[in-house]
């Protein structure tokens, strides 16, 4: 719940010398900082026999120390995220500077523990796509923190802080950052497999701490759901003494209704919203969903703050402190706070990375067509010298981890580097004004669902598990069909309660609720194609507009030209009215036309962003 940056001076540091840096910070990170935390940092030490330092940013309205101690006095906590210092510090133990949990603290959270007999630092996240650590050094401190910019402004001045380009090429191949970087030179983001530690003023790195092992080895197929089912519910116990309503994202897909289906069967009273046109799909689907559990449901149309792309964006990344978009609909909108009245109120999301099984569902069982796999997953439109360069780097991390098969493999770097991931900044703009809660990426559901992966990947990756999971909270959940008719929930076998034809309820059948409750609808006074930025819909005149402001900042300054190829970047040049058909065959003529459509249409989008955060304006308001 809190924001931190710990300094680790390397050759000793004052209290006053630090105080210094303090005041500083505080005043350069004042026009960045959320309003759901307090305007004033709590600053000090660790402890009195170590020269660490930590500043702390603590939410408003919500009681979590910042600094938290064990019984024996022997570590010092500071964590953000949902589950607070205390929590972390009853279960945290060291022996011989190795630290280990006793069991699972729960939630989504990152750590930083000091060990004060050994003045040694170890920090470590849960789940690194929620909730990050950034790590730096400059001539004096290293730094860890849970926000890329309070990292950086810990370390330099702001007017001496420098944009990334190795950030700008992964984004541009992903959409996000796989490989550590951040939106800064000099600022890293730790590895999902690490604890970063530092002793002495150096920097290493070792595995998490040790914890609790699970074996469901001897259970069935509907016992390890039953265990699933009672990790989730154990989950939502991070809802306790958090003001308001929970506010709850509802797509009408699996892991919205899995979070749903759980809700109801604790009778909780969330409120639902979801994007769109209220005659659309998806809200259709989600508003059958809520009407079936009772849920309050909110339609809320993509609008952007005054029509202005460049308005949007420059505040977006401002909020999210230079972590760019991954998607279009990440950007901020005109009404997304009339869900939000109540400060720090919890936003559930429900996204979870551990059953994406998309990829290992797609593969053969063979090494060349896992490189394949990875390989599909960066834009065809960036240099092969970038790509490659890049593709080199996850070779090798790949080359450090053993797996028991090429399913295993697929599965668990989906785990580390796609799942969640495009979702950070997002993150980090939601919390802001709430507190972000991720019950599926609890490390207690986790961490069952990690169990039953050793045990029998095919279950894990398979959908019908979810499927089982909903119909064990709440089995009326699941008489609502899903909003795409070509999906199947079956890895190796068919589930006939859940897939294929047998699944009988589509969208053809659903009925069109336009009886929701008018008040439920919130729109803005104009909502013309051209405001909305839903890639599938983004309309020929908004495409215009992007493509000429990139290009003029490419005339300009030349960049792209060596990270893009020059066939994309003459497509770009040409286009005038909009209208790409043309253009779009000159990339590649093979492909399905509609297809290419958005997926040119995606990278578009990306090379704006990452336009608009090179100049700059939104570091320095």
């Amino acid at each position: 719940m809190n924001l931190y940056s710990v300094l680790i001076p390397k050759d000793g540091c004052s209290y006053n010398s630090f105080q210094e840096i303090s005041d500083r910070v505080s005043k350069e990170y004042s026009t960045n900082l959320a309003e759901g935390f307090q305007d004033q940092p709590e600053v000090g030490k660790f402890d009195s026999i170590h020269d660490i330092y930590y500043i702390c940013y603590k939410r408003k309205g919500v009681s979590s120390s910042g600094v938290s101690k064990t019984r024996k006095s022997t570590h010092s906590v500071i964590t953000t995220g949902n589950v607070g210092a205390s929590r972390v510090s009853k279960v945290l133990r060291s022996k011989q500077g190795k630290l280990s949990l006793l069991e699972l603290p729960g939630g989504v959270y990152s750590s930083v523990v000091v060990d004060k007999n050994f003045g040694k630092v170890s920090a470590w996240s849960s789940q690194p796509a929620a909730e990050p650590i950034y790590y730096g050094e400059n001539e004096a401190f290293i730094c860890i923190s849970s926000r890329p910019l309070l990292c950086a402004l810990s370390l330099w001045e702001r007017r001496e802080i420098a944009l990334s380009d190795d950030y700008v090429k992964e984004y541009l191949l992903l959409s996000y950052s796989a490989c550590g970087s951040s939106p800064f030179v000099g600022v890293k983001t730790n590895a999902p497999e690490n604890m970063v530690n530092i002793v002495e003023g150096k920097i290493y790195f070792s595995d998490l701490p040790e914890q609790p092992c699970l074996d469901y080895k001897g259970l069935n197929e509907d016992q390890v759901i039953s265990c699933m089912k009672s990790a989730l519910i154990d989950s939502c116990d991070v809802f306790e003494g958090v003001p308001g309503e929970p506010v709850f994202h509802l797509s009408g897909g699996k892991d919205s209704r899995t979070l749903l289906s759980v809700f109801s069967h604790l009778n909780m009273s969330p409120h639902a919203i979801t994007y769109g046109k209220s005659n659309g799909a998806e809200p259709r689907i989600a508003n059958a969903l809520a009407n079936v559990a009772g849920f309050k449901h909110t339609v809320l149309m993509r609008d952007l703050i005054d029509h202005d792309f460049t308005k949007a964006s420059n505040e977006t990344l401002r909020r999210c402190e230079g972590l760019i978009p991954s998607a279009p609909n990440q950007v901020i909108y005109s009404k997304d706070d009339v869900v939000s009245s109540v400060l720090n109120q919890p936003r559930v999301l429900g996204q979870h990375e551990i059953q994406r099984g998309g990829w290992a569902k797609l593969m053969k069982n063979n090494k060349s067509h896992v490189a394949d796999t990875l390989n599909k997953q960066l834009s065809s439109y960036v240099s092969d010298d970038v790509k490659n360069v890049f593709f080199d780097r996850l070779s090798e991390i790949r080359a450090k981890k053993s797996f028991n098969s090429h399913v295993e493999e697929v599965y668990l770097l989906t785990h580390y580097f796609r799942s969640s991931c495009y979702l950070t900044s997002s993150i980090l703009d939601f919390s802001r004004k709430n507190i972000p809660v991720f019950p599926m990426l609890d490390e207690r559901f986790v961490s069952v669902c990690s169990a039953v992966a050793e045990k029998n990947i095919a279950l894990l990756v398979s959908e019908s598990a979810v499927f089982r999971l909903i119909d064990k909270l709440d089995s009326k959940i699941n008489e609502i069909p899903l909003h795409e008719d070509n999906w199947r929930f079956e890895a190796r076998k068919k589930h006939a309660e859940f897939s294929g034809d047998a699944y009988d309820l589509r969208l053809k059948d659903l009925v069109c609720h336009p009886s929701v409750p008018e008040s439920a609808v919130c729109n803005n006074p104009s909502s013309e194609e051209s405001a909305s930025l839903d890639i599938n819909t983004l309309d020929s005149a908004s495409v215009s507009i992007i493509a000429k402001f990139v290009n003029k900042h490419i005339e300009k300054t030349g960049y792209f030209k060596d990270i893009v190829k020059p066939e994309v970047l003459e497509v770009i040049k040409n286009i005038k009215s909009g209208k790409m058909e043309e253009y779009l065959s000159l990339l590649d003529s093979s492909k399905n036309l509609k297809n290419e459509d958005v997926t040119f249409k995606k990278f578009l989008w990306r090379m704006y962003c990452a336009t608009v955060w090179r100049t700059g304006d939104w570091l320095n308001p």
